[in-house]
C-alpha cells in the first residue's frame, strides 16, 4: 500500500538519527534476500521474522509512555505489516480480549430480568455511565481498556445483537485500529476511547436515543472511535504548509479528516465488519461516518453552530411519525436523499415502529450526529478540574512537537500554540473555551436538555482557570459546582432503550422482512 509506505517515510523524516538506524535495518533486511513468492503470495524468508522478532523482544510487553519507544513499536508493526508477517502481539491481543469477553458473557448467564440486556449491563457496570470517567491514565491494563470501555459499549447499546455482529469481525477491527492509533501525548488511543464514551453517554442518557435507529447508533459509535485514526500529532495548517503526503493526497482538503476516514475504512474492509448490513444500510452508514470524521475539522465549527443555532430541543414523544415531520416542516419526499431507498416500510403488525422512537429527517439527523461528535471530540473542558489538567498538559506537549517539527523545517512557527508558563498555557485554554467550547456546549444542552450538567462543568473550568490566569495554582482550587452537575448527570436516568430502537430509519429496505407501500 504505496499510502502506508509515504505515511511511515513522514514519520521516519521526522526524526532524522531513528530515521537513518531504521533504514538501514530496513535495507539489510529487504537485502538479505527478496521473499519469495508461492502461487501469488508473498512468503517472507525466516530471517525477516527472526529479525523483527528480536526486535520486538526489546520493547516493553505491556505498551510504553515513552514516545520513542512508541514510535519503535509502530515501526516495527509497520514493518510486519508491509512484509506481510504475522504480527504476535495483535494476535495475543485479539486472544485475550476473547476471553475477557467470554469471561463477561458467563458472568451474566442465567440472569433473568425484564430489563433489555442492553440495559441490565449497564445497571451492572454503573462506571460506564459516569461523566467523569477519565481513560488517560487508568485502566493501565489494556486488555480491559479494550474489553470494557470499546467492545462493550458496542455490546451493551444493542448493536451487536442488531446486526449479529461477527465477534472476531469486530474484534479484529478494534485490535487493529488500536495499532494504528500513534503514540501522540494528545492524539492517541485512549483520546479515542474518550471520544467514544461521550458519545456513547449522549446516546445513552439524552433524548437523542428516541431519535436514532441502530444503523445511526453504530455509525456514531464507529466514527468516535475513528475519528483521529492515524492522527500524525499535527494539525492540518503544518500538514498543508509542510507539503506532506496527506496535504497532497487530499489536495489540501481537511487532508487529516479525510485521512482518518479512508485508513478507517480500508480497516473495515479488511476486517469485513459492515458485511453484516445490506447494500443500502452500508452505503447509509458509510457516508455519515464520513460526514461526521469530516464535522470533527475546526473549519467545520461555524458551519456546526449555524446548524445547531436553526434545530429547536428535540421532542419527548409524539403519535405518529407524521406528526413528527410536521413539526419540523419536513415532508416524506424531502426527506429522500441518496442514503435511502425510495419506498417506505409498510405499517403492520408484522413491522410496527416502536412507539417511543421519533424519526428526523435526515438532513437534520446528519446535522446533529455531525455536532454530537464534534462536541464529544472537544470534550475536555466538560471533564471535572483534575481530569482537564490533565489532558490540557497532552495536548500542550504535543503542540510543542509540532513548533519543533516547524522549527526543524523552516516553517512558520505557530507560537501561539505555546506557553511559556502556566498563566499563559490557562489564558490559551479559556480563550479557547470561551469562543469554542462553551458556546458549542450551550446550544447542544439547548437541544438536548440532558447535557445542561456538562455545559455548567465547562463553565465552571472558565472559571478555574480565570483563577491560574490570576496567579492561583491549580491544584489549590476546584469547584463544588463541578461537584454538583456530575451528580446530576448520574441522577439522569438511561434513555437508551434497544427494545425500543428500530434497525434502520423508515425510508430503508432494510436486511429483515419488510414490505413496501
Amino acid at each position: 500500500d504505496w499510502l502506508e509506505v509515504d505515511l511511515l517515510a513522514e514519520q521516519l523524516s521526522a526524526t532524522r538519527q531513528k530515521a537513518q538506524t531504521l533504514q538501514s535495518v530496513a535495507g539489510s533486511l529487504l537485502a538479505a534476500s527478496p521473499p519469495a513468492v508461492v502461487k501469488g503470495v508473498a512468503v517472507p524468508h525466516d530471517v525477516l521474522a527472526r529479525h523483527l522478532d528480536q526486535m520486538q523482544a526489546l520493547l516493553p510487553n505491556g505498551g510504553s509512555s515513552d514516545p520513542e519507544t512508541g514510535l519503535m513499536a509502530e515501526h516495527v508493526r509497520a514493518a510486519r505489516k508491509l512484509l506481510q508477517l504475522p504480527d504476535p502481539l495483535a494476535e495475543k491481543a485479539v486472544n485475550d480480549a476473547r476471553v475477557a469477553l467470554q469471561t463477561t458473557a458467563l458472568q451474566r448467564a442465567g440472569i433473568r430480568s425484564e430489563l433489555s440486556e442492553g440495559v441490565l449491563a449497564l445497571r451492572a457496570q454503573p462506571e460506564l455511565l459516569e461523566w467523569g470517567l477519565d481513560l488517560r491514565l487508568r485502566p493501565v491494563d489494556e486488555t480491559e481498556l479494550l474489553v470494557v470501555y470499546a467492545l462493550q459499549l458496542f455490546n451493551v447499546t444493542g448493536v451487536s445483537s442488531a446486526f449479529n455482529l461477527p465477534t472476531d469481525a469486530l474484534l479484529g477491527t478494534i485490535v487493529e485500529l488500536r495499532a494504528a492509533y500513534l503514540p501522540n501525548p494528545f492524539h492517541n488511543w485512549r483520546h479515542a476511547l474518550m471520544v467514544l464514551h461521550k458519545a456513547f453517554l449522549v446516546i445513552g442518557k439524552t433524548l437523542l436515543a428516541r431519535h436514532l435507529s441502530f444503523v445511526d447508533v453504530f455509525s456514531l459509535l464507529l466514527a468516535a472511535i475513528a475519528h483521529d485514526v492515524g492522527h500524525l500529532g499535527r494539525s492540518n495548517a503544518f500538514e498543508i504548509s509542510s507539503e506532506s503526503p496527506v496535504a497532497l493526497l487530499y489536495n489540501n482538503k481537511s487532508p487529516l479528516e479525510n485521512h482518518h476516514a479512508a485508513t478507517f475504512f480500508q480497516i473495515l474492509a479488511r476486517h469485513n465488519l459492515l458485511g453484516a448490513l445490506s447494500r443500502p444500510q452500508r452505503g447509509y452508514a458509510r457516508q455519515l461516518i464520513i460526514d461526521m470524521i469530516s464535522a470533527t475539522d475546526m473549519a467545520t465549527h461555524e458551519a456546526t453552530m449555524a446548524n445547531l443555532a436553526r434545530m429547536e430541543p428535540l421532542q419527548r414523544s409524539c403519535t405518529h411519525e407524521a406528526g413528527s415531520r410536521a413539526a419540523h416542516g419536513t415532508s416524506v419526499q424531502s426527506t429522500k436523499s441518496i442514503y435511502e431507498m425510495s419506498c417506505e416500510p409498510a405499517r403492520s403488525s408484522e413491522n410496527p415502529l416502536p412507539a417511543a422512537y421519533i424519526e428526523l429527517p435526515l438532513p437534520h439527523r446528519t446535522e446533529l450526529l455531525q455536532a454530537v461528535l464534534h462536541a464529544c471530540d472537544l470534550h475536555v473542558p466538560t471533564l471535572p478540574w483534575s481530569s482537564t489538567r490533565g489532558w490540557v498538559t497532552a495536548l500542550g506537549a504535543e503542540n510543542e512537537l509540532q513548533v519543533d517539527l516547524e522549527r526543524e523545517y523552516g516553517l512558520p512557527e505557530s507560537t501561539f500554540l505555546l506557553a511559556p508558563d502556566l498563566p499563559s498555557r490557562a489564558r490559551n485554554e479559556l480563550g479557547f473555551i470561551t469562543c469554542m467550547v462553551e458556546p458549542l456546549w450551550q446550544i447542544l444542552a439547548r437541544i438536548l436538555p440532558e447535557l445542561t450538567p456538562c455545559h455548567t462543568i465547562v463553565r465552571a473550568n472558565c472559571d478555574l482557570w480565570k483563577l491560574v490566569v490570576a496567579g492561583e495554582t491549580p491544584e489549590d482550587i476546584d469547584s463544588p459546582e463541578q461537584t454538583n452537575a456530575l451528580a446530576e448527570w448520574r441522577d439522569l436516568p438511561i434513555a437508551l432503550d434497544p427494545a425500543a430502537t428500530p434497525l434502520v430509519p423508515s425510508a430503508f429496505i432494510c436486511a429483515r422482512k419488510q414490505h413496501c407501500a
